[in-house]
C-alpha cells in the first residue's frame, strides 16, 4: 500500500506541473501532457481511467507531445484522490 500512497504523491506533482483541469459545456476535464507516453500510461493504468492520444506536432524541432484525458465524473473520483 506504501508503494501506492508513494506514485498518488508523484502524480499529484506531476499535476501539479503537467495537468491542466478545463470545464466546458460538456463538463469537466482533467489533462496531463508530456513527451514521456510510458509515464501517462501508468497513470491511466493506476487510476484505471482515460485516453491517451498523440497531439499534433508543431514543427519538426518539438518532440511528439501526448496527452492523458480524463472526463466527467472520473475526473471528479481522480482530483479527489489527488487532494492532500
Amino acid at each position: 500500500m506504501i508503494m501506492q500512497d508513494e506514485f498518488l504523491i508523484y502524480i499529484a506533482g506531476f499535476f501539479d506541473g503537467e495537468g491542466t483541469v478545463r470545464i466546458t459545456n460538456t463538463g469537466m476535464h482533467i489533462l496531463f501532457s508530456n513527451t514521456n507516453k510510458e509515464i501517462l500510461e501508468k497513470i491511466r493504468n493506476f487510476f484505471k481511467v482515460g485516453s491517451i492520444r498523440k497531439q499534433k506536432m508543431r514543427s519538426e524541432n518539438h518532440n511528439q507531445v501526448y496527452r492523458l484525458t480524463i472526463c466527467g465524473t472520473q475526473a471528479g473520483y481522480v482530483l479527489e484522490k489527488l487532494l492532500p
